[in-house]
């Protein structure tokens, strides 16, 4: 399932997706992850 609405690029920028949210909650543990230099 889509995390947020996907963009078609019209730069050399590309917005993988905006718009998301979500809830961490005590004692969970995320990660963010993603090639090197893919700006994470």
């Amino acid at each position: 399932m889509p995390l947020g609405k996907v963009e078609k690029p019209s730069t050399n920028h590309v917005k993988a997706v905006v718009d998301i949210s979500f809830t961490i909650y005590e004692g969970e543990t995320v990660s963010i992850v993603g090639e090197s230099g893919c700006g994470k």
